[in-house]
């Protein structure tokens, strides 16, 4: 009876001094982000599947916090709150550099919520519109 008392006391002080702070640490370590968080800029670029940019690109940009999307490089960007009084933006996005590349920076009031980004229209550098089907690719880099 005394050896099955301090086996149970073993295991009792064992939790007390070892599992229970490392359990609490564990939560502590998961409740933690590597990503910033709060109002920011994210960046973007569009490119075509096949490789390439286009010369131009209609987009819907869609997000909770969207605050608004600027060009970079040479890139320029017109923009205009959706028709149905949402907080998506109509974007349109021209890149008048044959060599460039399609980029744009989207301002976020959290960074951690990227928003996601339709493509309506695309046209190639020739301003010649691109078919419907034309595959593209967006990557946003915090």
């Amino acid at each position: 009876m005394i050896g099955s008392r301090c086996a149970r006391m073993s295991v009792r002080r064992w939790v007390r001094r070892w599992a229970a702070p490392a359990v609490f640490g564990l939560l502590l370590l998961a409740g933690c982000e590597s990503r910033p968080s709060g109002p920011g800029t994210v960046e973007a670029s569009l490119r075509l599947a096949e490789g390439g940019s286009p010369g131009s690109a209609f987009l819907v940009v869609q997000g909770t916090g969207l605050l608004g999307v600027e060009g970079t490089g040479g890139t320029r960007v017109w923009t205009s709150p959706a028709t149905d009084g949402g907080t998506d933006l109509r974007v349109l996005v021209m890149d008048p550099d044959p060599e460039g590349e399609m980029t744009f920076r989207v301002e976020l009031s959290d960074v951690r919520t990227l928003p996601t980004v339709t493509v309506l229209q695309l046209a190639n550098r020739d301003n010649v519109q691109l078919p419907g089907s034309t595959e593209t690719q967006v990557t946003f880099d915090r």
